[in-house]
């Protein structure tokens, strides 16, 4: 699973976009050597829904992806495409129970 190091950020957004509207794409497909990943987030849950059923476990440039709803905001080094509904949730930093 991952992303190919041939996918930017401008395939993500055109491939999610058949789903719903996408407000931010970030991918670290321009790291060398890296595993390449990246973060797609729609303008609402039930977008990133239609975008997990549909593309999750299919071929993007030749390369199995994975597209799951990502809990919280946590940088990530794993070798998957993440999907991150905008709305409420945790700080980045804080813990679930509001501690930092």
């Amino acid at each position: 699973f991952g992303l190919s190091s041939t996918t930017r950020a401008t395939d993500l957004k055109t491939l999610f976009s058949k789903y719903g509207k996408v407000t931010k794409v970030v991918t670290n497909a321009k790291s060398p050597g890296a595993r390449c990943y990246g973060f797609v987030t729609m303008s609402s849950v039930e977008e990133a829904t239609k975008c997990i059923s549909h593309l999750h476990r299919t071929e993007l440039h030749g390369r199995m992806i994975s597209v799951e709803r990502v809990r919280r905001l946590l940088l990530h080094f794993g070798s998957f495409s993440g999907l991150r509904p905008q709305g409420p949730g945790p700080l980045p930093g804080r813990r679930d129970d509001g501690e930092a």
